[in-house]
């Protein structure tokens, strides 16, 4: 993904302001999900930290409007954290802010389902770099087709693999980034399927939070600097990454 990487200077002072912070800007809540989710004319979008790697740092999700200019926050997340965020049905896009990068997203929702996009944290030169990482329904039904499938042309395009850079295996390895898995093609079949995606039991292990107060200090403290890398990354970030991560509205899981 061609995408923005901070100014080292600002990557220094966030890795300061952001390292440990995750908890002392959230309020975890024991709430049922049932209750949480029972408005059926909205959707909801659990966003969520299903791993430890990179605990020091934290990543911030803002929901910005293109047109309007306009931001809300939806929260701080720390290792095994997750916010289930709710919304009106329709187009939304969404900024993260944390370790060395930023990354959006594009999520197209309908009422009466929950969407699921894992935050994942990856080694970076100095701190982590955080990615969007969806999971969609339409994933798992993918999964099944592509099982014992045979590795054609048709099938490599089909769902965008590309010959995997990091294969160690002697069989020929594809990853596809919208799948976010790896495949092993032996004797022209698949032969094993690398899902590399967090699993719904790992997210649903996660604690539940909510931002507090101090998110909210925080969030405006850091809106003018959010704003201005919104500004300048999102018309290219648009023409060329948005597809790769997109989330549309037959994507989710009926509540």
């Amino acid at each position: 993904m061609n995408f923005n990487y901070l100014k080292v200077g600002t990557l220094a002072l966030s890795v300061i302001l952001f390292t440990g912070c995750a908890s002392s800007l959230t309020t975890k809540i024991d709430t049922p999900i049932s209750q949480i989710t029972a408005d059926k004319s909205k959707s909801y979008i659990t966003f969520a930290r299903p791993q430890t790697l990179g605990a020091a740092l934290s990543n911030t999700v803002i929901e910005f409007d293109p047109s309007t200019k306009e931001t809300k926050l939806v929260g701080t997340l720390g290792s095994y954290d997750r916010i289930i965020y709710e919304t009106t049905p329709g187009t939304h896009f969404f900024y993260m802010s944390g370790g060395e990068n930023d990354d959006m997203i594009k999520v197209s929702t309908d009422n009466s389902k929950m969407y699921y996009v894992a935050t994942q944290v990856q080694f970076g030169l100095v701190a982590g770099r955080f990615y969007f990482k969806p999971i969609k329904s339409s994933t798992f039904k993918s999964l099944t087709l592509l099982k014992d499938s045979e590795c054609t042309d048709e099938i490599i395009e089909k769902y965008g693999f590309e010959k995997h850079e990091g294969q160690v295996d002697t069989f020929e390895q594809y990853k596809s980034n919208s799948l976010n898995v790896i495949i092993t093609c032996n004797g022209g079949k698949v032969s094993n399927i690398n899902n590399l995606n967090a699993s719904l039991d790992e997210i649903e292990e996660s604690d539940i939070i909510k931002p507090n107060e101090k998110a909210y200090i925080q969030y405006k403290k850091n809106l003018k600097d959010y704003t201005s890398e919104i500004n300048e990354d999102f018309d290219e970030w648009l023409k060329e990454d948005s597809k790769e991560t997109e989330i549309k509205k037959e994507d989710g899981f009926f509540l």
